[in-house]
């Protein structure tokens, strides 16, 4: 199955994480994406030409990750995201 058919699972503890491996594989189905230096988290740095559509992002993410039960770290800038 494809990464962009699945939903979160919540970090419930439940679940093992993704070792290296797993994660080297997934991220070649996203552009752009890069994990910590730790390995032990995903991230993308989106840029916007204002802080408005900034916001309006920010809002999608927000209301895509609660429907999905998911807790995300977000970094809001003027015109930059980063999660």
């Amino acid at each position: 199955m494809k990464l962009s058919q699945k939903n979160c699972q919540s970090c419930s503890g439940n679940v093992a994480a993704l070792d290296e491996e797993e994660i080297k594989n997934l991220l070649l189905q996203l552009q752009n994406w890069q994990t910590t230096s730790d390995k032990k988290w995903i991230f993308k740095e989106f840029k916007f030409k204002d802080f408005a559509k900034t916001l309006d992002f920010v809002n999608v993410i927000g209301r895509v990750a609660e429907n999905e039960g998911h807790l995300l770290i977000l970094n809001l800038l003027v015109d930059i995201v980063k999660f």
